[in-house]
């Protein structure tokens, strides 16, 4: 893959290395945003009506936090030969909410797009932070990779 290094290559096709992935981006997002911002983890239930797992990465990991914002991180398995990563900001609904402004990050995991997750993630974390504002940092910050 020309010299990018990925993370966790075979989550798609290994239920152990999936779960070890999900509890990497816990880990890494715990340390990123502080308890009192998160009102809770995994917001998307990934699974089917009768409750089985899907393995799919979307998402790899899910965050609702204060006030009226998600978090969506997609995982998607590696296939470039250079880092990807978009980012967006969208409207959704869910949980007795109407209205939640919600930053979706779509990657290929490796070093770099996990530093820049991690980046927009601590930023949309910040009550201060508004769509517009966010939209410009992505814009930004992808553009600097040269993915706009």
């Amino acid at each position: 893959m020309n010299g990018v290094k990925f993370l966790f290559e075979n989550f798609l096709k290994d239920k152990r290395v999936y779960v070890l992935n999900q509890n990497y981006w816990a880990h890494h997002l715990g340390k990123a945003i502080t308890s009192d911002k998160v009102e809770s983890e995994n917001w998307y239930r990934n699974e089917f009506a009768n409750g089985v797992k899907i393995y799919d990465g979307n998402p790899i990991y899910s965050l609702l936090i204060r006030p009226n914002k998600s978090i969506r991180i997609i995982q998607e398995e590696p296939e470039s030969n250079a880092p990807e990563i978009t980012a967006w900001i969208q409207q959704t609904e869910g949980h007795k909410r109407n209205k939640i402004e919600e930053l979706v990050i779509s990657l290929e995991l490796s070093e770099l797009t996990k530093e820049l997750t991690l980046e927009l993630v601590r930023k949309w974390a910040d009550k201060d932070t508004g769509a517009s504002n966010m939209e410009a940092l992505i814009a930004a910050k992808l553009e600097a990779l040269g993915k706009n």
